[in-house]
């Protein structure tokens, strides 16, 4: 959220104070739950954990599904695991970001891109690795 803070007054001798028109500044908050990724992240995290701990059996809905993990049972723990402690530190980081980073809802601000960085660019950086790594397998 963006609070609209008064910028400059002009003051008389008196003690009386004005607003200087036009001199309005947007301020960011660093006001987590304004974020705009952190209920996906934390779903993210939460879903993920039974994957590192290998509680999901082979399926076709849930977990990293591809033609060599659904046919053998060590492949799919393998890279269902590393899949989940990417997304778990997917979830993290962007948990951090949240925690660390005004969030202004003007989508020109830089605070707004911070966010957006930090939840997209960790994402897809770890769904390129768990891919590699299956193609690998």
């Amino acid at each position: 959220m963006t609070k609209i803070m008064m910028g400059q007054q002009s003051c008389k001798q008196d003690g009386s104070c004005m607003d200087i028109p036009g001199s309005a500044i947007l301020k960011p908050e660093l006001n987590m739950d304004k974020a705009p990724f952190v209920i996906p992240s934390v779903i993210f995290l939460l879903i993920s954990i039974p994957l590192v701990l290998g509680w999901i059996p082979r399926n076709r809905f849930y977990g990293v599904r591809t033609r060599k993990t659904l046919s053998d049972n060590r492949m799919w723990l393998s890279a269902n695991r590393l899949g989940g402690w990417f997304i778990i530190a997917c979830s993290l980081i962007y948990l951090a970001v949240a925690a660390l980073v005004p969030f202004s809802a003007d989508i020109t601000s830089p605070y707004w891109w911070a966010h957006m960085a930090g939840f997209a660019v960790p994402l897809v950086a770890g769904l390129l690795i768990i891919r590699y790594y299956t193609k690998r397998l």
